[in-house]
């Protein structure tokens, strides 16, 4: 009789863990840091242009690139949520399909100068630094931002960074923050 209670309270226990998720990361509100990916590429905004839908891929880090430097801003509604902005260019980080309504699968990073997303960070299993950086859309499954291989990317030295099903185990989805420090 004792067993079964046991067992039960274990089991829902575990259900509403599974069902509640990881708890998000609070970040330092205000910090400038690179967002470098799983092969010590930085986020770049191309060009760190300006213009309304400008790609965001990675390259290689070049120092005091303001390309490659990024704001992280906490949103003021109080949901927990960052906006992450360009030094270089004052847009948000972005994705192509979030101003027309279509779902974001697969979706590149971009630059936009309009209402900024709110993206949550969950950190790592690698520690302090290390996050997935996700988005979860109406209607749909979290998704975080993904970065691809060299191998795989057809834009010269570029990688592309879109968004994919968020999976806490992949090392394409793991993003680090390297605080950006003046030289």
């Amino acid at each position: 009789m004792h067993f079964k209670t046991l067992t039960a309270l274990i089991v829902s226990t575990l259900a509403v863990s599974v069902a509640a998720g990881p708890t998000p990361t609070p970040l330092a509100n205000g910090v400038v840091a690179w967002i470098v990916d799983f092969q010590g590429n930085g986020a770049d905004l191309t060009g760190g242009s300006s213009d309304e839908l400008t790609p965001v891929g990675t390259n290689a880090i070049q120092s005091g690139e303001l390309d490659q430097q990024w704001g992280i801003i906490q949103d003021q509604n109080g949901d927990g949520g960052y906006s992450i902005r360009n030094v270089n260019s004052g847009t948000y980080l972005s994705y192509t399909a979030a101003y027309t309504g279509a779902q974001p699968l697969g979706a590149q990073l971009c630059g936009s100068q309009y209402d900024p997303v709110g993206w949550t960070f969950y950190e790592t299993s690698k520690g302090p630094g290390f996050y997935n950086i996700v988005i979860s859309p109406s209607g749909g499954p979290a998704l975080a931002i993904t970065s691809w291989s060299k191998d795989s990317s057809s834009v010269g030295n570029a990688t592309p960074l879109t968004l994919q099903p968020y999976n806490p185990g992949s090392p394409a989805a793991e993003q680090e923050f390297v605080l950006y420090k003046p030289q």
